[in-house]
């Protein structure tokens, strides 16, 4: 190989590199609007729970969830550890929803406090984990 065909691979490399580091900062955006969905969900289904709230709440989240998890399909790069990092945010934010659903409906109904920290609470795990994707591809490019 030549210098000339050394360096121009080289540089085409270093592009399809930072082409790869840009696109992988969707998951960022995946975990903001996630966090937004179930934050919202979350307190209304704990401060108005009615039937008819509690369903339509959960309709209009599996809409949005379902587009979520369209757009994460069709993203063409994974941020570095992807599959660890996006397992271990829903594993905590399953964790914190579960316990905030639980222990809101025995001991905290409708008590706007309890639900919104409760909520709050889970949104840091897809928080966090969208955070390390964007550091993580930061510092492999």
């Amino acid at each position: 190989m030549r210098r000339d065909e050394a360096l121009d691979a080289l540089e085409r490399a270093e592009t399809v590199g930072r082409r790869a580091h840009d696109r992988g900062r969707w998951y960022m955006l995946f975990a903001v609007l996630f966090s937004a969905a179930t934050f919202t969900l979350t307190v209304t289904i704990g401060l108005f729970p009615t039937t008819t709230t509690i369903f339509t709440a959960m309709a209009v989240y599996l809409v949005l969830l379902t587009c979520l998890i369209t757009f994460a399909l069709r993203q063409p790069v994974q941020p570095r550890g992807y599959g660890w990092l996006h397992g271990l945010a829903m594993l905590g934010w399953g964790a914190v929803y579960g316990v905030t659903l639980f222990v809101g409906y025995a001991f905290f109904p409708e008590d706007p406090a309890w639900w919104v920290s409760g909520a709050a609470l889970g949104t840091v795990p897809p928080m966090v984990a969208g955070w390390l994707a964007v550091r993580r591809n930061r510092s492999a490019a």
